[in-house]
């Protein structure tokens, strides 16, 4: 038997048990429907489709012999402090914090090569496949580093516009931590000028 025809002799015995007109059979079908489909439906961040009781893994909880975490004094200040904003005018007078030493400035050349080189290129001077289809799309591309108008400006401004990007260039302060601007501020301070 074809399943059409199981389908509508099922049907027609559910109908005649239940002496259910076809009209409101089939109300009855897309009720139960209905229900099937909602009970389905859900959150999908979550364990279940509905949750009829709390559940254990929602709680928070502790590792083996783990202690339970303490919150600090309600009175108490952090040591570190947040990261002050500085608009463009303030950075102005900023100093370079970071000391210059063989160190840092080999950190600051990693940190650049990493993060920067792909757009301003490992000479500084712009000249990658980045910039180039910047410049084909008509948008401005990334400037020469090694130009005296870029090693003319003041190490704050340099820090401030890889902290906040400018143009096309994207903001670093949530990629890279404070020190390590200042230390890619020392390597593009250290390049060799035009």
């Amino acid at each position: 038997m074809a399943v059409p025809g199981m389908l509508a002799t099922i049907g027609a015995s559910v109908r005649a048990r239940a002496s259910l007109s076809p009209r409101r059979f089939r109300l009855w079908v897309a009720s139960a429907g209905l229900v099937a489909a909602s009970l389905g439906c859900g959150p999908a961040n979550v364990t279940y489709p509905f949750d009829y009781f709390p559940e254990m893994h929602y709680q928070s909880s502790f590792r083996f012999q783990e202690p339970p975490r303490r919150l600090p004094a309600v009175d108490s200040v952090p040591i570190t402090g947040k990261e002050v904003a500085y608009n463009l005018a303030e950075a102005e007078g900023l100093k370079n914090p970071i000391p210059r030493n063989q160190l840092t400035l080999e950190r600051g050349k990693r940190l650049y090569e990493v993060n920067c080189s792909v757009c301003h290129g490992l000479d500084a001077k712009a000249n990658t496949e980045v910039a180039k289809r910047f410049t084909a799309a008509k948008a401005n591309p990334p400037i020469n580093l090694t130009r005296p108008e870029t090693q003319r400006q003041q190490d704050g401004v340099l820090f401030w516009t890889i902290t906040n990007g400018r143009g096309n260039m994207p903001a670093f302060k949530n990629i890279l931590s404070e020190d390590d601007r200042w230390r890619i501020t020392l390597h593009v301070r250290n390049l060799p000028s035009q």
